[in-house]
């Protein structure tokens, strides 16, 4: 019976992981696998410098820790640290070849560098030593997506399902090449069922309004926009989607000129003023609070930036709201 509450008050002291390895370090500080558990526990609170630190620490004491190097690549990684994110992936491998999760999260490094002949590799490395790794497969899926293999990358993205059906990312990415090919209907479930595993997943949030947006259904497209804006309030185009519906909507219950402008205005700044497509939401929103001449300066400026081949159409519809606001009307959303 004493052993039995001894154990219950110390389970309580051991509430959490982060609790239990910062109780446990100082009594043993040489213990390097504590130091790894401990940076999980702050890489999965997002607390990205503290886990940082502490995965510098177990390498410090075992240099070879190949796991610590992995994950230490993982923090620098989130933290937009690429190139010391590479080297501790690619230190992890030297000391693991067979490591799958490293070789995966190194392709990752390397896609968004540019170096896909190599990630490529990594990944298909990853999935020959364990072809059961969902992360390898979505990230495999990744790559052939952005290089138009669309097939194939829907292929990856099923089977990341097959191996892990609550892999939220999955669904997000699944989403996303069924929505590039027109199937809004599956595209939609996908980011649902993303958002139903994962609530506080902005991006699924946001795609999800872009899909009702484009099927009409504007409360719920709102809705989801306001969501991804609570969620991550510095993302310009959720800030410009929702601020675009609240200035143009055709339906006058759903419009806030005010809050549109504000919207518009930070996702302007957080592009530096030289998105065109931002600039004529803004403009939008200035028209619906009754500021024509505003609007008509913005536009202007929307117009000279979207003046290049590859804008030709965005220009030309820019100028059709140019007349518009020109004229005293305000911008309203249409089929």
């Amino acid at each position: 019976l004493i052993l039995g509450t001894l154990t219950w008050r110390q389970c309580a002291i051991y509430r959490n992981e982060e609790i239990l390895w910062t109780a446990t370090l100082p009594k043993n500080p040489s213990c390097w696998v504590g130091r790894n558990n401990l940076g999980n526990a702050f890489l999965r609170q997002g607390k990205l410098e503290e886990a940082t630190i502490i995965f510098r620490e177990a390498i410090a004491i075992r240099p070879n820790y190949a796991a610590a190097h992995n994950n230490l690549g993982n923090a620098l990684q989130q933290s937009g640290r690429m190139e010391e994110a590479l080297a501790h992936y690619r230190k992890a491998i030297e000391i693991r070849p067979d490591f799958a999760e490293a070789h995966t999260n190194l392709g990752g490094v390397l896609q968004h560098q540019g170096i896909l002949d190599e990630s490529l590799a990594h990944h298909q490395r990853a999935l020959e030593i364990n072809p059961g790794l969902t992360l390898a497969h979505n990230n495999l899926g990744v790559l052939l997506g952005h290089q138009g293999r669309t097939e194939e990358a829907l292929a990856c993205y099923q089977k990341s399902l097959e191996i892990n059906p609550a892999f939220a990312l999955g669904h997000y990415n699944l989403g996303s090449v069924l929505q590039q090919t027109g199937r809004l209907d599956e595209a939609l479930a996908r980011y649902q069922r993303a958002i139903e595993i994962n609530p506080g997943y902005a991006e699924a949030h946001k795609n999800s309004g872009v899909v009702l947006q484009q099927q009409r259904r504007i409360e719920e497209a709102l809705a989801h926009y306001q969501r991804a804006v609570e969620l991550n309030g510095d993302d310009p185009q959720s800030l410009n989607n929702l601020a675009y519906l609240l200035a143009a909507s055709g339906q006058a219950s759903l419009r806030n000129g005010a809050r549109a402008v504000e919207l518009a205005q930070k996702a302007s700044q957080l592009t530096g003023g030289s998105n065109p497509i931002i600039l004529g939401t803004l403009a939008a929103a200035q028209a619906e609070s009754g500021s024509f001449s505003g609007a008509v300066e913005t536009i202007q400026r929307a117009i000279r930036l979207a003046d290049t081949p590859d804008l030709t159409s965005v220009a030309a519809a820019l100028r059709q709201h140019l007349e518009l606001y020109r004229n005293g009307q305000p911008l309203r959303d249409g089929p």
